[in-house]
């Protein structure tokens, strides 16, 4: 709690319209949006027969970017206690003061109503039901079961892996095998990001009651066989969209390339046990979701692929790296006054840094 009024002294003084703004951009979780956002396109343009309906596209991906706003809001909203106590979320709007709880809950909720309606409106019934089908099972599934179990992850990782289906639905009007096999990539995939986010941050997790694999798995043992057995069983479940006639074989050797670096950086880390490593595999998975994406600019007889041209580079760039100077007074302030809380060991130090990724890769996840 001592950290909690820490946090809020600063809150105090009236907030100018930006700060406000900025603070339920940060709200929304840009960088896990981002992600929903890109697996969505994925989804849909490899879910497109014929040339591309640029209108529906846009409907898609505007519907599914508020349900994914509306839900993040309202998980910060559910987990606000637990935010407080853990270094690398306490600086989030409500546990740092910004946002009061029942500004997050009415943005949450209308953020997500709007966003269904749009889809079932504007789109169809289906890609409405899967976004929203997401949204509750994030919230009423995977957040509450955090506390209790370390399956939570595994539960977790379906609504994380629906988003790309939305697309695919989006597109066809129908869930078929093309549209699981991209919700079977991004499902695997998330356990190697996840488990190495966890490792990490287990004694935040650990103070704040969160029942991730490394709080209960102090020497990693199985923490890092599930990294390494989902990394292995990425490597040809990514190969199925080439194998499917859904790509063509620049995709399956660009795949292949990609999921084995993935599986030596998962050994590697799996050797030394430690934060650094881990880091390295967190940022390592943050190729692998990319992998339908571009895919979908791979796919044979496509004439639409000029536009994308730009967009590819700028995912690219993203990926490795390109930084600016995040400013953000009000939420440094904030770490800043944490930080006088005393730390158990080096384990708990944030990685934060003056410069970081656009859409910061630290937590793509939780």
């Amino acid at each position: 709690m001592a950290a909690v009024f820490t946090l809020v002294g600063w809150s105090w003084r009236k907030l100018t319209h930006f700060e406000k703004f900025w603070a339920y951009v940060v709200l929304t979780k840009p960088d896990i949006t981002f992600l929903v956002v890109i697996t969505t396109v994925a989804g849909f343009c490899l879910g497109s027969i014929g040339p591309m309906d640029w209108a529906r596209l846009m409907h898609t991906l505007l519907g599914t970017l508020l349900v994914a706003a509306g839900t993040a809001a309202l998980n910060q909203y559910v987990e606000r206690g637990m935010d407080a106590v853990m270094r690398r979320t306490a600086a989030r709007p409500l546990p740092a003061g910004t946002l009061k709880p029942g500004e997050v809950l009415i943005f949450g909720v209308v953020t997500i109503v709007f966003g269904t309606a749009l889809l079932a409106l504007m789109v169809n019934l289906l890609a409405a039901l899967i976004a929203l089908a997401t949204s509750v099972s994030y919230l009423g599934l995977y957040t509450p079961l955090k506390k209790r179990t370390t399956l939570a992850t595994a539960v977790g990782a379906i609504p994380g892996a629906l988003p790309p289906l939305i697309g695919w639905t989006a597109a066809r009007g129908s869930v078929s095998e093309g549209g699981w096999i991209l919700f079977a990539i991004l499902f695997v995939w998330q356990f190697p990001h996840f488990m190495a986010i966890a490792w990490m941050y287990r004694e935040n997790y650990a103070r704040a009651g969160i029942q991730m694999l490394p709080v209960v798995d102090p020497k990693g043992d199985a923490t890092f066989r599930v990294i390494v057995s989902f990394s292995a069983v990425l490597v040809p479940v990514s190969l199925l969209p080439s194998v499917m006639g859904m790509t063509g074989i620049r995709y399956f050797f660009g795949a292949l390339a990609l999921g084995m670096i993935l599986l030596q950086v998962s050994l590697w880390a799996n050797r030394m046990r430690t934060n650094v490593r881990a880091k390295w595999l967190m940022h390592a998975t943050v190729f692998e979701p990319r992998k339908p994406g571009v895919g979908c600019w791979l796919k044979p007889k496509c004439d639409w692929r000029p536009y994308f041209k730009g967009g590819l580079l700028g995912d690219v760039l993203l990926v490795l790296g390109e930084t600016r100077r995040v400013g953000r007074p009000s939420h440094s302030d904030a770490r800043n006054r944490l930080s006088r809380v005393p730390l158990k060991n080096n384990a708990e130090k944030p990685d934060h840094q003056p410069y970081v990724l656009f859409f910061s890769q630290r937590e793509f996840v939780i």
